[in-house]
């Protein structure tokens, strides 16, 4: 069945190099997005008293939620 005596052409709209840049372009700026969330994290070492031995953690800084509160706004305003 044609519409408009003209065929659905696809390959002409989604080009290969056209998939590729928006791929790219999806994936560093998610990667962008979430770095003040990976910044607010760090490992350290914690004194564990009850089997006196010290172990790494990974831990939260302490930053009041202000970079999970941008991350939130930031996604929900640009990626949705």
């Amino acid at each position: 069945m044609r519409l408009c005596g003209d065929t659905f052409k696809v390959k002409s709209t989604f080009t290969v190099r056209g998939a590729i840049i928006a791929f790219i372009t999806f994936f560093v700026s998610v990667f962008l997005l979430r770095v003040p969330m990976f910044m607010k994290k760090q490992i350290v070492r914690e004194f564990d008293p009850f089997n006196n031995k010290t172990r790494v953690v990974y831990k939260e800084a302490e930053d009041g939620g202000l970079a999970e509160k941008m991350n939130d706004i930031v996604s929900r305003n640009i990626l949705n």
